[in-house]
């Protein structure tokens, strides 16, 4: 299989890294992190996001992810694809903490990447 090199700033790997996060989010069922994306600061009124809420669960029902809940990404129904998806997401994230806080720190973003797809975790350095 080829490798890929891509050179991203630092804001270009924070978009990247929350793109994956939301792709593999909607692999587990969690259709509504879209509504975060189009509503972040929740400006949109109440009716609004009741409508665009009701045609995510809709749509989350219709492609069989449980209704009130979702997968855990490394449940057997979820697609390679997501956890991939997931995985290279860690890898990003991690870097970009690291870089941020060299000594390390407590969270998740500072949790070393495991991986939960079918593909080795990506590797990432900073660029020259």
């Amino acid at each position: 299989m080829k490798n890929y090199t891509l050179n991203l700033n630092e804001r270009q790997a924070q978009v990247v890294a929350a793109a994956l996060d939301l792709y593999a989010r909607i692999g587990i069922g969690q259709f509504e992190e879209v509504l975060q994306v189009y509503d972040p600061g929740a400006k949109l009124d109440i009716k609004t996001r009741g409508r665009i809420g009701s045609g995510l669960r809709i749509a989350k029902e219709e492609a069989g992810h449980p209704a009130n809940g979702s997968h855990s990404i490394v449940n057997p129904v979820v697609e390679d694809q997501f956890r991939v998806a997931y995985d290279v997401r860690q890898v990003i994230r991690h870097k970009l903490a690291l870089d941020r806080k060299p000594e390390g720190g407590m969270g998740v973003d500072f949790d070393t990447p495991h991986q939960t797809g079918k593909e080795p975790l990506a590797a990432i350095k900073a660029a020259e």
